[in-house]
């Protein structure tokens, strides 16, 4: 047993012992002697015995199961193949100190659902929504639950960009935008029997999507920080 614990091995009992004594009186009655003449014992007694535990308690270490691609994190992944990574790995990856609305770890779900339903990397999406609303905080992340940025042209980005009943939707349509125009080529066959566009495919890894997603050159790089951030936590 571990220290602090205890445990009743065997438990005691009383024993009998038959005593007889002898008494002496006088003539008129009163007690001048008494003493003990025979002791015998008819029912031995019987130790309480009690185990103490001496077995130090080392705290287990959680079994995770990572997810496939944590050994295999690379800047020229396939984004269109799941990550692997449970509901549970999913909210750790997002919870986090950065996400002061609480926003991503309360729509850890959803990342995580996409994944399932659309065949693609969930947390990819993840950091997609990290890098473009830095971590949720953005006027159109706050005022819109778009957390991509979807619809923001350079022109006129504020304006421009979709407004989403909740943070959920968002991720739904973003996730099928890069399957469906992206992240698979022409002809494809994708979710609910549909087949890819491919109208924006250059190839399924970052560098190829950046191509014809993101103005900015070096958003392949923000992203793939993001993901490595997230994956880290993983391990």
């Amino acid at each position: 047993m571990y220290i602090g614990k205890t445990a009743v091995a065997q438990e005691g009992q009383n024993g009998v012992q038959a005593i007889t004594t002898k008494k002496i009186y006088d003539k008129n009655g009163k007690l001048i002697e008494e003493k003990q003449v025979s002791a015998v014992v008819v029912e031995s007694s019987i130790n309480k015995v009690i185990d103490i535990g001496t077995k130090k308690y080392v705290k287990p270490k959680p079994k995770v199961q990572i997810g496939k691609a944590v050994g295999g994190l690379d800047f020229n992944m396939a984004l269109n193949k799941p990550s692997g990574f449970t509901l549970e790995q999913f909210t750790k990856a997002l919870t986090d100190s950065k996400d002061k609305n609480k926003i991503f770890e309360n729509n850890a779900k959803y990342f995580y659902f996409a994944e399932k339903q659309y065949n693609i990397n969930g947390m990819f999406v993840a950091a997609v929504g990290i890098h473009e609303s830095a971590w949720g905080t953005s006027k159109i992340a706050l005022n819109k639950n778009n957390l991509f940025g979807y619809g923001a042209y350079d022109s006129n980005p504020y304006n421009g960009a979709y407004s989403f009943d909740d943070y959920a939707e968002s991720i739904d349509l973003v996730s099928r935008v890069f399957v469906k125009y992206y992240l698979n080529s022409k002809g494809t066959k994708i979710y609910d029997g549909q087949s890819a566009n491919g109208k924006y495919y250059s190839g399924n890894t970052l560098s190829s999507v950046n191509k014809r997603y993101a103005t900015d050159k070096n958003w392949a790089n923000g992203v793939y920080a993001h993901m490595q951030y997230l994956y880290s936590k993983l391990k």
